[in-house]
């Protein structure tokens, strides 16, 4: 009779036969000799898994579930990654200004002022970013930063206070604006959790730079503490031009006028002119009639002079009040 695989299964699970060799059969349920174990049957586990070759495949292919787990999860950190770097690509820092409009000039060598960066975020995620250096000579950044978070899209003003060594710094008649390589800002990222320090090119909207302001911010007359001027007409047509300086250091101060005026004056210009003091200086025209026309073109200038004769900080003296006067000195000597 022919037996499918059920019904051998339960032909094993029946009560056992007699024993062999004559012996009596244990009853059913009774449990066997010690030390031995009930027998599993082989009947219950593919064919292909009792192999050895089937073992083995079967460990391949949890390893390759696993495997293929893994690779997803490096994937997506690595996409999370690449996203990630390219918004913080797209955050741009400015050039550092000063904030503020100093009333005092420095006392010494070396002061401190606070900057402030301008911060761009073009990127889809929010990040906080720190200022903790910057390329400038001259320059220090003191004390500990102060992060700024930049909300995706948006921008900010990053603050710092940075310390000016006014001792290196150059005189402005020496400074040329653009004459340096471009300017960075060393900053702090931080988007996710995750921390980046990298340094970043300074954008200038205007082409101006903090280099080309520092010669300004060291030196005194900067802050309205240099010279003034008054003009005051005269009735012997002469104009009374009386300088003052009002800074820590002595000044020097010039009158100028194009050639064609003849500029005359009652004392050597430039003229030195002491701390807290004033000085009188009267001038006088003899214009070239056939070149002056009525003298509109030719400005008089009052100018303080800066290191040397052939630099100022433009004119301190009244332009409409100097301009009217030449116009009449030219008109009274020319007709």
């Amino acid at each position: 009779m022919a037996h499918g695989p059920t019904d051998l299964v339960e032909d094993l699970d029946a009560a056992p036969g007699p024993a062999p060799h004559g012996g009596s059969a244990a009853p059913a349920g009774a449990p066997g000799p010690p030390g031995r174990r009930a027998p599993s049957w082989p009947e219950g586990t593919p064919a292909w898994v009792r192999s050895p070759l089937g073992a083995g495949a079967a460990a391949l292919l949890a390893a390759a579930l696993v495997g293929g787990a893994g690779v997803q999860q490096v994937r997506a950190r690595a996409a999370a990654d690449l996203a990630q770097q390219r918004d913080l690509a797209l955050v741009q820092v400015g050039t550092p200004e000063v904030s503020f409009s100093g009333s005092e000039p420095p006392a010494g060598e070396q002061f401190e002022v606070p900057l402030t960066v301008a911060v761009v975020n073009g990127g889809e995620r929010s990040v906080e970013v720190s200022v903790l250096g910057l390329s400038t000579e001259h320059v220090e950044v003191v004390g500990a930063p102060q992060p700024v978070e930049v909300a995706p899209g948006s921008s900010s003003t990053a603050t710092l206070e940075a310390r000016i060594d006014c001792a290196t710094v150059p005189a402005p008649s020496q400074v040329f604006p653009g004459d340096r390589g471009p300017s960075w800002v060393d900053v702090a990222l931080v988007a996710d959790g995750t921390r980046h320090e990298e340094r970043r090119l300074a954008q200038s909207r205007t082409g101006e730079r903090l280099e080309d302001a520092l010669p300004w911010l060291c030196d005194p007359r900067y802050y309205g503490g240099g010279a003034s001027a008054s003009v005051i007409p005269q009735d012997d047509e002469r104009l009374l031009v009386l300088v003052s300086a009002s800074g820590r250091e002595p000044t020097q101060v010039d009158v100028r006028a194009d050639p064609v005026l003849g500029l005359s004056s009652d004392v050597e210009l430039p003229v030195d002119v002491p701390v807290g003091e004033s000085v009188p200086v009267t001038v006088a025209l003899s214009p070239d009639c056939a070149r002056a026309g009525d003298g509109s073109g030719y400005p008089l200038e009052v100018l303080e002079v800066v290191d040397d004769p052939g630099s100022s900080y433009g004119s301190i003296a009244d332009a409409m009040t100097t301009s009217a006067w030449v116009a009449r000195q030219v008109a009274l000597a020319c007709g």
